[in-house]
């Protein structure tokens, strides 16, 4: 047993060491602990075996061997453990106890001494061999007013008080938070949250920061000495073994602009059409060294990218709606007509027609002026052609009128038979006009001419019978009637056969917003049909409840569209027509051509084509998605630029996936400093001044020629990057961060905390005090 050289090992040594002052609860209770044991705080290790590590989206029990290696269960499908135990009441070491004991003694001697006065002179004696040092000057302001138990609580309260702060795990870190804030838990390592199922790495601020150094002393440098105490990879030197770099490093992920370096250098650069727009001084060309700091920002669109880009945003349209081809007219023209009024065209020619009316009012006859009369109260409205059947409808309705009068006034038997004769065949003439006039065919006109022929022939035989000159008068009344419907008759002319307007399919823009199949007639019919009478009757009302139904916001997505320029445009499209603007289109902003409702960016950065995008991107399903977010059509232009990236985790859009819910995406419209790294700054400011601007970025910054830099755009996943660039190595930094040349401390390149400030308390009291 002498000669084992693991004589100390853990698993065979019951020796209790120095840094684990508390042992396992079940240790003590039944002389079987667990693998994990206590924390130094006295608190449980963990209830569960392990801590799953996920590998390659797959879970592994990561049990070690000392606890029976890897269980056959399994972690849980959301990386828990399968194994868990209730927690233990962790118990002192004798080691821990026999150390409090010393502690306790020394403080009661010291207790003593301090309680009876001994070895001390006067009270100001007393208070200079208790005192620590002076404050920095950072502090010395905050700890004024409260003295030394701003931050320690045990000042103050009496030999009582310090015995007790002997026995507690307290110290002044827990009262640093009071001031200070971080991004994360102030106490736990760098303020990082930790990963799943991870326990977290408790520090104190004292750990790297103490105090009573002296008015001028720096209290945030922190040696690299202070950094290895918690780090593994431990290295003496920068440039000797310090860890290699990523190989993605700094390009972790991409950019949110999508500005392929290579391309541009290598080919539209060179092209001749477009040498005189190339900024000039290569990077600084579009980045800008003077505001250089972790990132060189861009210099803008307008200063960078308009030259070449410009004409190609500003002529994208965004077609939101397009009148579709029906098989059947299902619009109510006349309900229509009564709400907008006739087309100019028709108001030209129905002009005209009046003009002919009042010239045939001139003669006076009854059934002349019925018709004229019945035609005038119709053509303004609805037209011409409407016009011409309801005086025809009037002719036949009053010679129907005028003869079952006539039938009850004649006296004599054989009048009554021809009365009764005629009366029929004015029925079958009033009928078949109503029928005719509604939809006009070439069977129908020549039917109603036939009714009209026969009629006369009756006509004529009443004139024979009845010669008295009353009879004659009404036989006369009766003859100019059916003349003048003849005449009438011959004047209308067959409807043309419905021919569509439009040859075109649904939009697909309307059809993802109405979450309806765009390419099938059936079902886009009744769609169509619904919301362009609603144009007709409530303008943009109409679109921005099918937006706002769909997620959307219309205050932004339709900003600028005027009711009368859709109102005009549904009206024609209802009417089977061609809308035609009554000035001319600019293509800028909202717009109509003959079929379709459009918007068109009239600059680079426009509030509505992004309120558009946006919302496809976050709100809209497949079809929005496509329609709109095509870099190759459509308004999708602006993804060429601006990368769209998972709104979630990879994880989580693959679960969302399977659940049959769209990726929520995300445009990313500004650029951004790339912070997947927090703990590692870089500023290029005193590099550039070292180096000099322009062509100097090549020094660290090489060209990747073969890398596949437009492929990581295509795909939603920001992680999945080919850089324009070579990675950045150690040894690029090595040839001035080396031995004997610029520092090289983990501090120069490292943060520890995350977002540090202070509270807005904190604050005040700094106004107070300057008041």
């Amino acid at each position: 047993m002498i000669l084992r050289s693991d004589r100390f090992d853990e698993k065979v040594s019951p020796y209790d060491r120095p840094n684990f002052p508390y042992r396992c609860g079940r240790a003590a209770a039944w002389r079987t602990p667990c693998h994990i044991g206590p924390n130094v705080d006295g608190s449980c290790g963990g209830v569960t075996e392990c801590q799953p590590y996920n590998e390659n989206g797959r879970w592994v029990c990561r049990r070690p061997a000392s606890a029976g290696g890897p269980c056959t269960e399994g972690p849980m499908p959301d990386g828990g453990c399968a194994h868990n135990h209730p927690a233990c009441q962790p118990r002192r070491t004798l080691r821990k106890i026999r150390g409090r004991l010393a502690v306790m003694a020394a403080a009661i001697v010291i207790s003593a001494i301090v309680a009876f006065g001994f070895s001390f002179g006067g009270e100001s004696d007393l208070a200079s061999s208790l005192d620590a040092g002076p404050l920095t000057s950072v502090h010395q302001n905050f700890a004024a007013e409260g003295g030394c138990g701003t931050c320690h609580e045990a000042h103050g309260s009496g030999p009582s008080g310090w015995i007790k702060a002997v026995f507690s795990s307290g110290s002044p870190a827990g009262k640093c938070a009071d001031c200070h804030q971080f991004k994360g838990e102030a106490h736990v390592a760098h303020n990082a949250v930790p990963a799943q199922n991870v326990r977290p790495i408790g520090t104190e601020c004292t750990m790297c920061h103490t105090e009573h150094k002296g008015i001028d002393a720096s209290i945030t440098t922190v040696s690299d000495a202070q950094c290895h105490t918690c780090h593994k990879a431990k290295f003496t030197a920068f440039a000797g073994n310090h860890p290699e770099f990523s190989k993605t490093y700094p390009f972790r992920r991409r950019t949110a602009i999508a500005f392929n370096h290579s391309n541009h250098f290598d080919k539209h650069f060179k092209d001749q059409r477009y040498v005189k727009k190339v900024p000039a001084g290569g990077c600084i060309g579009c980045h800008e060294p003077e505001k250089a700091e972790r990132v060189v920002p861009i210099r803008g669109f307008d200063k960078t990218c308009s030259g070449c880009h410009l004409d190609n945003i500003t002529s994208r349209p965004l077609t939101v709606f397009t009148f579709p081809e029906l098989e059947q007219h299902p619009f109510d023209l006349k309900e229509i007509l009564e709400k907008r009024g006739l087309f100019p065209e028709d108001r030209e020619a129905a002009l005209e027609r009046i003009h002919e009316l009042t010239e045939k009012l001139a003669s006076g006859t009854t059934a002349v002026i019925t018709a004229s009369a019945a035609e005038l109260r119709v053509a303004p409205l609805h037209g011409v052609v409407a016009g011409k059947k309801a005086a025809t409808q009037a002719l036949a309705d009053q010679l129907k009128d005028k003869v079952s009068g006539l039938a009850g006034q004649l006296k004599k038997k054989d009048e009554k038979e021809v009365i009764a004769k005629l009366l029929a065949p004015v029925t079958t003439l009033s009928e078949e006009a109503h029928k005719a006039l509604a939809t006009l065919s070439a069977e129908r006109l020549e039917k109603l001419v036939e009714l009209a022929e026969s009629l006369k022939e009756v006509v004529e035989e009443f004139a024979e019978l009845s010669a008295t000159k009353e009879n004659i008068g009404r036989f006369n009344e009766i003859k100019q009637i059916v003349d003048h419907f003849e005449e009438r008759v011959a004047e209308l002319e067959e409807d043309e056969e419905y021919e569509p307007v439009s040859t075109e399919t649904f939009a697909p823009v309307m059809a993802g917003l109405l979450q309806i199949d765009g390419e099938e007639p059936e079902d886009y019919k009744d769609p169509t049909e619904e919301w362009v009478n609603a144009s007709v009757s409530d303008g943009a009302a109409a679109l921005a409840d099918v937006i706002e139904k769909a997620g959307g916001d219309p205050n932004l997505m339709l900003h600028g569209l005027s009711n009368e320029l859709i109102t005009s445009a549904a009206t024609a499209w209802a009417s089977n027509r061609e809308y035609e603007a009554v000035v001319e289109n600019n293509e800028k902003g909202w717009y109509a051509t003959e079929l379709s409702l459009v918007y068109k960016a009239p600059a680079h950065a426009d509030p509505v084509m992004k309120a558009w995008l946006t919302f496809a991107a976050e709100k809209g399903n497949e079809t929005l998605k496509n329609a709109l977010l095509s870099r190759r059509d459509g308004p999708g232009a602006c993804t060429k630029c601006h990368a769209v990236s998972l709104a979630k985790g990879e994880k989580d859009a693959k679960s969302a996936k399977k659940e049959g819910a769209p990726d929520q995406l995300l445009i990313e419209w500004p650029s951004f400093e790339n912070v997947a790294r927090p703990f590692v700054k870089y500023l290029h400011k005193p590099h550039i001044n070292l180096l000099g601007p322009g062509s100097w970025c090549t020094t660290c910054h090489k060209m990747n020629k073969k890398a596949e830099f437009d492929a990581a755009y295509s795909q939603f996943d920001p992680l999945k990057f080919a850089s324009n660039f070579e990675s950045v190595g150690k040894s690029t930094c090595v040839e001035c961060h080396g031995g004997g040349q610029v520092s090289q401390t983990c501090q120069l390149c490292h943060t520890y905390h995350q977002e540090p400030g202070f509270k807005k308390g904190m604050l005040r009291q700094v106004a107070t005090n300057r008041q």
